[in-house]
C-alpha cells in the first residue's frame, strides 16, 4: 500500500508542497546573523525576478517580521511576531526553534501562507518526495546513488574506499532491477 500523496493520482492533480512556498528556516537565521538582537533583511526571489521580502529583528525571545508579498498584481504589507524556544545541546549550548504561530509547535522552519507563517503541518503540506511515483522515487534516488559513485566528472570519486564504491554499487544494481520491474509491471 502507497503512503497518502504517492500514487499516479498526483501525476494529474497539483498537491501544494513546501518547495512552494517561501518559507524561513531558524536554523539558517542563527548561523548567518545571529538571533540575539539584529536587524536584517531576507529577499525572496523566483528566478530572476524579486518576489517579497522580510525586515527581521530578532531578540533572545521571539522574532519580529515585517514583510511584504506579491499577491496578484499588488503587494502585502504584513506584520508578525514568532516566539522562539530553546533546546539544550550538549556541551552546554542552546538550539533555537520557532513556536509556530498556528500550534504552537516546536519547528525549525515556517512557510508563508495565506495567514501568515506556519509550520508545514498547519499548512498541510507535504515534501515534494511525498508526491512522486514510485517509479519517480527510484529514479531520484538512482541519481543520488551516480552521485556517490561518480560525482560531477563521470568516472569514479577518487578516494571512495573499495568497500564503500562495493556497497553503493550494489544498492545501485539492486534498484536498477527495481526499476526494470517497474517500467515492466
Amino acid at each position: 500500500m502507497e503512503r497518502p500523496g504517492g500514487s499516479e493520482r498526483n501525476r494529474w492533480c497539483r498537491v501544494t508542497t513546501t518547495d512552494d512556498l517561501k518559507s524561513l528556516d531558524v536554523r539558517k537565521l542563527a548561523r548567518n546573523a545571529g538571533l540575539a538582537n539584529q536587524s536584517f533583511r531576507v529577499e525572496w526571489m523566483s528566478g530572476d525576478e524579486y518576489t517579497g521580502s522580510i525586515d527581521v529583528k530578532t531578540s533572545r525571545q521571539a522574532i519580529e517580521l515585517n514583510y511584504r508579498i506579491k499577491t496578484f498584481d499588488f503587494w502585502r504589507v504584513c506584520e508578525q511576531v514568532v516566539s522562539l524556544v530553546y533546546t539544550s545541546c550538549h556541551f552546554g549550548r542552546k538550539r533555537p526553534w520557532f513556536s509556530c504561530p498556528g500550534c504552537l509547535s516546536r519547528c525549525a522552519i515556517l512557510y508563508l501562507g495565506g495567514s501568515g507563517f506556519a509550520c508545514r503541518v498547519c499548512y498541510g503540506l507535504l515534501y515534494r518526495s511525498q508526491t512522486l511515483s514510485k517509479l519517480d522515487r527510484y529514479l531520484y534516488q538512482r541519481v543520488a546513488l551516480e552521485k556517490r559513485l561518480y560525482g560531477d566528472e563521470g568516472c569514479f570519486k577518487p578516494g571512495v574506499h573499495s568497500r564503500t564504491r562495493s556497497r553503493v554499487w550494489e544498492k545501485y544494481m539492486a534498484l536498477q532491477e527495481k526499476i526494470s520491474t517497474e517500467l515492466m509491471g
